[in-house]
């Protein structure tokens, strides 16, 4: 939010909070200062709401609010519980960090969606939301973190205002931010109301991406690249890991707008910890001969476009080159294999064909090698879309403007190597993001 907008928001809770000298206006005139009041509310949120940043025009995410309704016909559903962050900011625009309370976005056929959060945060939807005013509703910290009380409480409400006590509701039953307990509540509250599991059905609107969309991931792909580079240039006998995290990171935001993605999602790791997934950078100092290992992404108004890279450090075993030319094989076979109309399991049989032309068949464990991607959130950045996946039994086919993040990955004895890129389905290909970076930079390292 800018500074204007926090003033402009900030006048609005004491404009509020003067309110109250209304009651000691005499009667005559009380009517009309409470009147000149109210209006000067209204004036101030309207600026807030002019002030906010577009990132997308209010007309796109009116087409997106379509599409889900579309979706929702067709799954006989009468409104849709949207909670997770990236489904969120999506479908509204919300831009806070604050997905550690409840906060969900209500979509119902006929009405423009609701944003539910907490009070303190109501300021930031006002700010960052293209939703009219009386569309964001918020409870007080009263029922935070008090045995008996829920900010559930506070939603089934709505729902009951909004006549929806006794319709069919999609809700994210598979996601991380409608806890079990919120779940119960909802569905104890609303004992009229049937409840279907909508888990992917934002997520697979948002697979296919538009053009302002593609725009910011090709931004991020550039944050990506430097990130990269600051840190492979660091890399040698001696550092530790935390070391080069401090210049990737510098990398990562030295052009961008807004932070990567959290820190628990993009790793590096040396050595034996490469053979270990989803690791962060500790104070482990790089030794010669040991795998190093990049999982990073910039992020361009939350879109991320990530990569992972594994290099070798001063003198190193054969194995290692010739684990990381078969990867690089790997990611060039599927890169020139991915266009429109082939499944996803297809492209994962041309790299495992690969693998085992190189002598590697042992090493495949089974795991995927590609996924698609978007938006990256929550507070772990996770920037997977959880739709379409490069694996065994995956007959998702590609469309165009889907975006995948290639991982071709080789676990090895005592370590592992993986390289990676990002691309989009072309109408005819793809377009692969990193791909002349890789090529004319990380070519001098591998």
């Amino acid at each position: 939010m800018t500074v204007f907008a926090e003033a402009v928001n900030g006048a609005v809770e004491l404009v509020k909070a003067r309110i109250t000298f209304v009651r000691k206006t005499p009667i005559k005139s009380r009517e009309q200062t409470h009147i000149m009041l109210e209006k000067l509310i209204g004036h101030c949120r309207q600026r807030a709401h002019e002030d906010a940043p577009v990132y997308f025009q209010k007309s796109e995410y009116e087409e997106r609010i379509a599409k889900v309704n579309a979706y929702m016909r067709n799954e006989n559903l009468d409104a849709l519980v949207a909670t997770s962050p990236a489904n969120i900011n999506y479908l509204t625009g919300y831009d806070a960090n604050s997905e550690y309370v409840f906060q969900c976005v209500l979509v119902s056929e006929g009405r423009e969606p609701i944003w539910i959060g907490r009070q303190m945060d109501a300021r930031s939807a006002r700010g960052t939301t293209w939703l009219a005013d009386e569309n964001i509703r918020s409870y007080t910290d009263d029922l935070l973190d008090i045995v008996g009380a829920h900010p559930v409480d506070f939603f089934v409400d709505v729902l009951r205002e909004l006549r929806l006590e006794d319709k069919r509701i999609g809700i994210e039953m598979d996601g991380n931010h409608l806890s079990p307990l919120a779940c119960e509540k909802l569905k104890t509250g609303l004992r009229a109301a049937s409840f279907k599991d909508a888990s992917l059905l934002v997520n697979r609107i948002r697979a296919i991406k538009s053009a302002r969309e593609i725009e910011y991931i090709r931004q991020a792909a550039k944050l990506t690249q430097s990130g990269m580079k600051r840190g492979i240039e660091v890399v040698r006998e001696g550092v530790k890991e935390c070391e080069v995290g401090i210049a990737v990171y510098d990398g990562l935001t030295r052009d961008a707008c807004d932070p990567p993605p959290g820190a628990g999602t993009w790793s590096i790791t040396s050595g034996r910890r490469t053979a270990m997934t989803h690791l962060g950078f500790t104070d482990k100092r790089i030794e010669r001969g040991d795998v190093v290992t990049f999982e990073i992404s910039g992020s361009m108004h939350r879109y991320a476009c990530p990569m992972v890279w594994s290099v070798a450090v001063g003198e190193h075993s054969e194995i290692i080159d010739k684990a990381i030319d078969t990867i690089c094989s790997g990611l060039d076979m599927m890169i020139n294999t991915i266009k429109p109309g082939i499944s996803c399991e297809q492209i994962a049989r041309v790299y495992r064909n690969v693998v085992k032309d190189h002598g590697f068949s042992q090493r495949l464990d089974g795991r995927r090698c590609g996924y698609t991607f978007g938006i990256a959130f929550d507070l772990g950045g996770e920037w997977g879309e959880k739709v379409a996946s490069f694996k065994e039994g995956d007959r998702t086919v590609l469309k165009p403007n889907m975006t995948f993040h290639v991982v071709p990955a080789l676990p090895l004895d005592g370590f592992a190597v993986i390289c990676s890129d990002s691309m989009r389905v072309t109408e005819d290909g793809c377009e692969a993001f990193h791909r002349e970076f890789q090529r004319k930079v990380l070519a001098n390292y591998s």
